[in-house]
């Protein structure tokens, strides 16, 4: 190959980086902004892409909490908080990992706001220290407080995951 031909080849590289820009080539892995669909209290669809939120953990969809002898769907709720958190905004996601069911690991804002640190101080999700511990003093603070799930009993979406229930309670 001509030295020429190298230079060009090296500028084509360089054009093509600059075109494609930060949003591809970043520290913190790749971004990407869109409308979400909401999932469920930890996880979003942004621009055809299923993510996760990055070091929380939500109850999931179809999980009861406990207040008193009441059991009440803090799923669902955490499900609906976020979709009133985020509306009809735009969602600006950075990738932090690839999850292993395939989905973008991120952190997400919504106008600025981390919408992971929110649904965590806010008392909707666990701060997923298996993972991070970005969000544990967010999570120690929402309990104090007996915020979101707070206000009653709640077992960890890790541990309902693997079949733990609460015996011997009624529906609210």
């Amino acid at each position: 190959m001509t030295k020429r031909l190298r230079v060009v080849g090296t500028g084509l590289v360089l054009v093509a980086i600059v075109a494609v820009g930060p949003a591809v080539i970043s520290p913190a892995g790749p971004s990407f902004t869109g409308p979400a669909r909401i999932i469920d209290g930890d996880t979003l669809v942004v621009r055809g892409l299923s993510v996760r939120l990055y070091g929380i953990d939500a109850p999931e969809s179809m999980q009861h909490c406990l207040m008193g002898s009441l059991t009440w769907p803090c799923g669902r709720a955490a499900v609906q908080v976020l979709s009133r958190r985020i509306g009809s905004r735009e969602v600006s996601c950075e990738e932090r990992d690839q999850g292993r069911y395939g989905r973008v690991v991120a952190v997400c804002r919504v106008g600025g706001e981390d919408v992971n640190v929110w649904m965590v101080a806010e008392g909707w999700a666990f701060a997923y220290s298996k993972y991070s511990k970005d969000y544990v003093s967010h999570e120690t603070a929402a309990r104090a407080a007996k915020r979101g799930i707070w206000r009653g009993e709640v077992i960890a979406p890790w541990e309902w995951r693997k079949g733990k229930r609460f015996a011997d309670t009624k529906s609210k």
